[in-house]
């Protein structure tokens, strides 16, 4: 019932298959690519749609101000202190050499599932509609992607064929939080330094 299973059982029948046949017509290598490419779609998301947000009619730089801010505290409301890098706590769960490597895994799997289920209730003004909804797919696919990385040791099949992508969504999390400043630097004579959207600054192009 893991993936890791699955993929076995369908490698072998595929050679089942083509022994029956003789081994006419189908190359190991050709086999194998076909299994490669049925495992692949285990790595496909749910994408987040306009239906699924809730957006208002007001695009003034108050409506603006206040989505930031809202949007900044769910970030700042489900991040978890002093939490290592995800990839450094997979190594060490491979490695064995730390026990509670999973638990942290499934923690930082959570502020990302936190995180976009906060913002998804979020009203977002039409002018950030596309920023909203590129970050709340983003938080979607990084919260998948950790979440397998809890299963590398019953069902590591799993952890690798989302580690094939998690390195282009960590990249996709940095520019769509990227846009979203950019979206809001046009407007930013409405916003003041005690305002919780001071923390999309940290991704302006001008700091990368």
């Amino acid at each position: 019932d893991t993936l890791t299973g699955q993929v076995g059982i369908a490698f072998i029948q595929s050679v089942i298959t083509s022994k029956g046949y003789g081994g006419v017509g189908r190359s190991k290598e050709q086999e194998i690519e076909d299994t490669v490419e049925q495992v692949s779609t285990f790595a496909n998301d749910k994408i987040f749609v306009l239906k699924d947000l809730n957006i208002s009619n007001d695009s003034s730089p108050e409506a603006l101000r206040l989505y930031a801010n809202a949007h900044a505290d769910a970030i700042v409301a489900n991040s978890v202190p002093d939490l290592r890098h995800e990839l450094l706590i997979l190594r060490d769960v491979l490695n064995g050499t730390n026990e509670k490597g999973i638990d942290e895994l499934k923690t930082l799997a959570q502020v990302y599932l936190g995180t976009r289920d906060d913002v998804l209730k979020l009203p977002v003004p039409p002018l950030l509609v596309k920023e909203h909804m590129d970050l709340i797919n983003v938080y979607h696919a990084m919260y998948k992607d950790i979440d397998s990385m809890t299963a590398a040791i019953n069902d590591p099949m799993l952890s690798l064929v989302r580690l094939k992508r998690y390195e282009d969504d960590a990249k996709g999390l940095g520019l769509a939080l990227q846009n979203m400043y950019k979206a809001l630097e046009p407007y930013s004579s409405a916003f003041n330094k005690d305002d919780s959207a001071i923390l999309f600054v940290a991704f302006s192009p001008n700091l990368q």
